[in-house]
């Protein structure tokens, strides 16, 4: 039996959460536990199985977790021959790249609210909510970034001839169909506009 600076020495080194909160929470229930001499051991489950934990995460949440086909982005990515780095609007069940950042906690995410970063010292992919598309295209010209966005071919709307302006290279056209969205909690779901829905994969720059 180790003491308990021993113990938490070992919590330490264990590997960690990036949420401070999660971390010292942990370390506080390792503590209980080596006080009654109580040993706990972990086991990882996959997420699509983890119904009960993740309920609450998940409820409501299937507006915010659309994510284009991997091998139509794929296919884009390759003809814009750029490869980006992170998803800056994503979860840990609809990131298309291992480095991600999440809209809400996330203990995963290399980092909550992609805003509050610089863009410009990333190569992104970023598939926002359509709402803050405006915002979007305003924080690549602010950051002088570029990456890789997908937005919709709505001809329209007010952000539209600006994304245009933006372009690096020929955006790349992807038509409507029903297996160019997804979601990953609910695999058998079509998106209620995907009959409408032809997205553009754009390369944008904020100094084009």
């Amino acid at each position: 039996m180790t003491d308990n600076s021993t113990a938490v020495s070992v919590i330490n080194h264990m590997g960690t959460s990036h949420s401070h909160s999660c971390n010292s929470m942990a370390k506080k229930i390792w503590e209980w536990c080596i006080e009654r001499n109580i040993w706990l051991s972990v086991a990882h489950i996959l997420g699509k199985d983890n119904f009960v934990a993740d309920f609450e995460s998940r409820r409501n949440q299937k507006e915010a977790e659309w994510m284009l086909s991997k091998a139509f982005l794929q296919d884009a990515l390759n003809e814009l021959s750029f490869m980006p780095e992170i998803d800056l609007f994503a979860s840990r069940i609809n990131n298309q790249f291992t480095k991600y950042v999440s809209y809400k906690p996330d203990p995963s995410a290399l980092a909550i609210d992609a805003f509050t970063l610089d863009w410009s010292k990333l190569m992104f992919y970023a598939f926002s909510p359509f709402s803050v598309f405006p915002a979007v295209l305003s924080k690549i010209v602010a950051d002088e970034a570029m990456g890789v966005c997908i937005l919709p071919d709505w001809h329209t709307q007010g952000w539209y001839p600006k994304a245009i302006q933006m372009l690096v290279k020929e955006r790349v056209i992807l038509k409507a169909r029903k297996d160019l969205l997804s979601l990953s909690s609910h695999a058998k779901e079509v998106h209620s506009l995907w009959n409408k829905l032809t997205l553009m994969v754009c390369l944008l720059s904020g100094t084009a």
